[in-house]
């Protein structure tokens, strides 16, 4: 199974514990094995529609849609509601599951 990481999300979570330098680095390591997929103009179309039709936060729209736009059926993020699918993507707190790729 192919993952895509949010390097946003793994940087807001790194921050809070280690210095920016260090995140940084660690970011680097992760997108080695990673495909890294840029937000669009259409990304921010579909978010923006999220956001009006169900409720989410911007930032995180913009991670579902960039999620959906590339293919992915799972987002990792403790800021959405856990075990919810929006349009083929299914949200998972990694914090909340033993295995959040499980199911």
């Amino acid at each position: 199974m192919e993952h895509r990481v949010s390097l946003r999300e793994i940087n807001q979570h790194l921050t809070r514990y280690v210095k920016a330098a260090e995140a940084g680095e660690r970011i680097v390591i992760t997108r080695r094995g990673n495909p890294v997929v840029a937000a669009t103009p259409a990304s921010l179309r579909l978010a923006m529609r999220a956001v009006e039709r169900h409720g989410l936060a911007f930032w995180d729209a913009m991670q579902w849609a960039v999620a959906k736009q590339s293919g992915a059926t799972l987002l990792l993020s403790e800021d959405l509601q856990h075990d919810r699918e929006l349009d083929g993507v299914r949200f998972r707190n990694p914090f909340l599951a033993d295995d959040p790729f499980a199911g």
